[in-house]
């Protein structure tokens, strides 16, 4: 039979059931906890042990596709000397091969034990067959959820061969165990897909619990948690904190005259300004409430931090909104507090802030559009 091994009596392995449990437990123990990266070389590892165990010369594996149209052949593995199909057999129209197709979805099994046998209604599939040069094909089905999705099959290349009832058993076998595996895995994908949705979704509650609704940096909440943690973090590495608070000039007004439309806009570009200048990691921007906001520097001498308020007030004033009923300037413009401490165990979040709320009230009692450092203690960080 063109030198290739035949699923003959003659060959002792092919009946003795022991030999085929061994096969199965081999096969099942490398199936059983695959990764989904190693899983195709192993399934096409596993027909191509099958496939030497049955003397038999191709052993593939078909997938269907969601809608049943189409097929593709996922894994195969063949003899030495006998032609690969795999990558021609990509996308086969289920219609195309209707006398195959209607065996498997009713009988879930194909049994042919010569391909010249078939029918005049399977020409199209003897065509097929006949081009691959099998000469007897045994495909039975696989089912994935309680699903048909797909087949495993062999064929016998050269001359026929009467498929008997031990190799349908064994065939059926290993579609489970390949089915299993194939189950296992998706199943396994469903759970880190649902997973992942279920992070994402509580990434994005958190995002929303922690951010401002209108101008999308941190709000209040997020605010306070931060402080206490960078007021621990500082007592321990015995370096400086340092807290901005920030209060639009006049905004009261501006709504009055311009709408509070105009106001929400106003709050958006200065929330954008603190987000781009205090942008460490640490650093923290936050709208405290109304149109008053905090920015939390932790970590550096209080110098740098008068530089980076000075910046945050610089970069308001350029943005140029128009504002000539300020009594201060013809645009809009900020106050900033600051507040810098070397932190230990007992220092208190609303003792900060009680420094830097104080330092603010003062810029804007010193004529507003300023900055005002208020407590500095012992700052060299």
């Amino acid at each position: 039979m063109n030198n290739h091994s035949t699923p003959m009596s003659a060959q002792p392995l092919l009946n003795n059931q022991l030999a085929f449990t061994e096969l199965l437990s081999t096969l099942t123990s490398r199936l059983i906890n695959v990764k989904h990266a190693e899983l195709d070389p192993l399934i096409e590892q596993s027909l191509g042990a099958y496939g030497k165990f049955r003397g038999v010369q191709r052993c593939y594996l078909f997938r269907f596709s969601a809608d049943k149209i189409t097929m593709d052949n996922t894994h195969e593995w063949v003899a030495n000397g006998v032609k690969p199909y795999k990558q021609q057999l990509q996308g086969v129209v289920t219609t195309e091969l209707p006398y195959f197709t209607r065996a498997i979805f009713s009988e879930q099994l194909f049994r042919i034990n010569d391909v010249n046998d078939l029918p005049e209604e399977a020409a199209g599939e003897k065509a097929e067959f006949q081009r691959e040069n099998i000469s007897s094909i045994l495909c039975v089905a696989i089912r994935i959820n309680d699903e048909l999705t797909g087949f495993v099959g062999c064929d016998v290349v050269g001359s026929p061969y009467e498929w008997q009832d031990n190799d349908v058993r064994y065939l059926k076998l290993i579609g489970e165990i390949l089915s299993n595996t194939l189950e296992s895995q998706a199943n396994r994908i469903a759970l880190e897909r649902v997973s992942n949705e279920l992070l994402a979704a509580n990434q994005k509650l958190d995002v929303l619990a922690n951010s401002d609704g209108l101008t999308g940096i941190a709000n209040r909440r997020f605010f306070d948690n931060s402080l206490l943690r960078a007021i621990r973090r500082c007592a321990r590495s015995c370096n400086t904190l340092n807290l901005v608070m920030l209060d639009v000039d006049f905004f009261k007004q501006y709504n009055d005259t311009y709408g509070h439309v105009a106001g929400d806009e106003v709050l958006k570009n200065i929330s954008e300004v603190l987000s781009r200048v205090a942008r460490r990691p640490d650093d923290v921007a936050a709208r405290y409430g109304g149109e008053e906001f905090a920015v939390l520097l932790p970590c550096i001498p209080a110098e740098e931090a008068h530089s980076i308020t000075q910046t945050l007030l610089d970069e308001i004033s350029a943005l140029a909104v128009p504002f000539p009923e300020s009594a201060v300037s013809d645009f809009i413009t900020v106050s900033a507090g600051i507040a810098s401490l070397r932190c230990d165990k007992n220092t208190r979040p609303v003792e900060l802030i009680l420094l830097a709320d104080k330092a603010l009230y003062r810029a804007k009692q010193n004529g507003r559009k300023g900055i005002i450092h208020g407590e500095v203690n012992n700052t060299q960080g």
